[in-house]
């Protein structure tokens, strides 16, 4: 029976890809009588660090990112060694350096090992790779993969991930972008006749804001047609002479602000291998919202925005991308209709009472 379950997450809730799939299940777990220990790896005070020095060059931000292993190590050494309290211990995207692994699969035989996107690719946002960036990416994969080995199972967020995850581990469990609907149900409060200046909208943030920045050209020859505000939420700073762009600060309550105000939600991706196996929490969010979405028409978009809840522009086509989004912003009783398809899938698909339910029920098997 399972009574006690430590969690090795990267970061605290701070992190958006912890908080989604380990701090917003703990309620469940209480509810289910687990007890559970979550010690991050990261704070909230590293993470800004970290966005801070990436503005302030490449080589400053490498250097601090290993000096900052060098502590964390020593954390998860004492992490690891009293694993053996637990009945299971869930590591949520760490692929725990220098031997780590094998030292808690030497104390714990019961671990489960948690990803969320292709963490085994060097970031798209790195730009060229230098030589110590394809041997930092060549290191982790191997860590990786002796996650994926020494785990009884693993958690994934879709089926890019499973299939990837099936060659070195045969239990797979799914944890598909669990989202609070009843949270994210917003009045909204543009959209209608009465308000012809639409807004558009973006969640993301700092290392993703390269994928955003990618669509200004698409954005502006949209505001030639037709007059909008862009939301740009927790990204760094954009700019334009041509529409006007808000660039929010991250924050519960301003996320929650902007997707009561969005007419059309926005998830641009390029066809980098990291991408690839990236399913964007912001797909949920807006769904949960009522926002349709236009996205590019590759990597796992395709899997959820359709013609009932969005739209899918062909990679890099300009003229596809504004025609697209026309279509949404110009059609008041079309762009409801989508909006109201789209909830419904948040609600029965990516809800996250009910993906936390069966999660513990399948981790109750493994003991």
């Amino acid at each position: 029976m399972l009574r006690k379950v430590l969690f090795l997450p990267q970061f605290d809730e701070s992190g958006a890809s912890s908080r989604i799939r380990v701090y917003n299940l703990l309620p469940f777990f209480k509810e289910a009588d687990i007890e559970t220990v979550v010690l991050p790896l990261l704070t909230n005070d590293s993470n800004l660090l970290l966005n801070e020095l990436a503005t302030k060059g490449k080589l400053l931000r490498k250097f601090f990112i290993l000096i900052k292993t060098c502590f964390t190590f020593l954390k998860r050494i004492h992490h690891v060694w009293n694993a053996k309290k637990y009945d299971l211990v869930v590591v949520q995207k760490d692929v725990l350096p220098f031997g780590l692994a094998l030292l808690l699969k030497y104390r714990q035989k019961k671990i489960v090992y948690d990803i969320d996107d292709a963490i085994w690719e060097g970031h798209s946002s790195a730009g060229d790779y230098s030589w110590l960036t394809f041997m930092l990416v060549a290191y982790r994969k191997a860590l990786l993969l002796r996650m994926l080995k020494v785990s009884v199972a693993v958690i994934v967020d879709n089926k890019y991930l499973k299939a990837f995850a099936e060659d070195y581990n045969p239990s797979v469990l799914m944890l598909s972008a669990p989202i609070d609907s009843s949270f994210y149900s917003l009045s909204k409060k543009s959209g209608s006749l009465k308000n012809p200046v639409k807004t558009i909208g973006w969640i993301g943030s700092p290392g993703t804001t390269y994928l955003l920045e990618a669509i200004l050209p698409f954005l502006e020859k949209l505001s030639d047609q037709n007059e909008f505000v862009l939301h740009n939420v927790g990204g760094f700073p954009l700019f334009s002479n041509k529409f006007n762009i808000m660039n929010i600060n991250w924050s519960l309550e301003n996320e929650l602000k902007s997707l009561a105000q969005m007419d059309l939600g926005l998830m641009p991706l390029d066809a980098s291998p990291f991408n690839k196996g990236k399913l964007g929490y912001k797909i949920v969010q807006y769904f949960c919202a009522g926002v349709p979405t236009l996205g590019t028409d590759i990597a796992l978009n395709p899997e959820v925005i359709n013609d009932e809840n969005g739209a899918l522009y062909s990679l890099g086509d300009e003229e596809d991308f504004v025609a697209k989004a026309l279509s949404i912003l110009t059609d008041p009783k079309k762009a409801k209709l989508l909006g109201e398809h789209a909830r419904v899938l948040a609600e029965t698909k990516y809800d996250l009472k009910i993906q936390a339910k069966k999660l513990i029920s399948d981790l109750g098997q493994l003991v």
